[in-house]
């Protein structure tokens, strides 16, 4: 259970032996597309966000899943991504949204409505939640500024044992012609957690988005 893993981890304190230990992490496997050196490098249990907020939604292909995330600028400059909620009932995600952006400072939606998040499309549309809908190229852009942020050393997470164990089986499928690639996961499986917070990166370093909705003014939710 994650419970289990979390305790595992405050025994595990030394980042390569919570990557043999607890992840089975011994070497990077083929097809692998987030090294797990540069995971565990990015890895700050002290991170958070404190501007330009935005939400990632994505859904499982088998639609038994919808994973939420957060990113947003540090006070240092560099950017932080979190796993904010997983639902099992994927329409639980849609008021879930709707309160979180109302009661936080959230810039931005952002989603691929050309995969199952779009069966969240008229729901959200109902809550009066606006969406930034990712064309396909901007997908990859997501996706790559994500990798490279995690590679740079300028995007960090807090190593929470749901995104870790989907990077593990993160791979990557080319987008068409168009040079670039996004994240995939094997089938029978999902990689939301990561997926999501490739959306979110994306909405917290971009101009071009939707102001998902009018605030409420209600307390705000913590977000890290």
């Amino acid at each position: 259970s994650e419970r289990a893993m979390l305790r595992l981890r405050k025994k595990l304190k030394n980042p390569d032996s919570w990557a043999r230990e607890a992840l089975g992490i011994w070497d990077d496997g083929p097809g692998r597309k987030i090294p797990s050196t540069v995971w565990l490098d990015a890895r700050d249990l002290m991170s958070v966000a404190v501007e330009d907020f935005a939400v990632g939604v994505q859904v499982a292909d088998d639609m038994s899943v919808c994973s939420v995330a957060v990113a947003g600028r540090r006070s240092d400059g560099d950017w932080h991504v979190h796993l904010e909620e997983r639902f099992d009932v994927i329409a639980e995600a849609v008021p879930w949204v709707s309160a979180f952006v109302r009661a936080n400072p959230i810039r931005a939606v952002v989603a691929d409505m050309g995969s199952p998040t779009s069966v969240l499309a008229d729901s959200l549309k109902r809550a009066k939640v606006a969406v930034t809908e990712l064309p396909v190229r901007q997908l990859g852009v997501a996706c790559a500024s994500h990798l490279e942020g995690l590679r740079q050393g300028t995007v960090h997470h807090i190593g929470q044992a749901q995104v870790d164990a989907a990077v593990l089986i993160t791979g990557s499928r080319s987008l068409g012609k168009t040079g670039m690639w996004v994240y995939t996961s094997p089938e029978g499986t999902e990689v939301t957690a990561v997926q999501a917070q490739a959306w979110a990166l994306w909405g917290a370093q971009n101009s071009t988005v939707k102001r998902p909705a009018r605030r409420s003014g209600g307390r705000r939710v913590v977000t890290a």
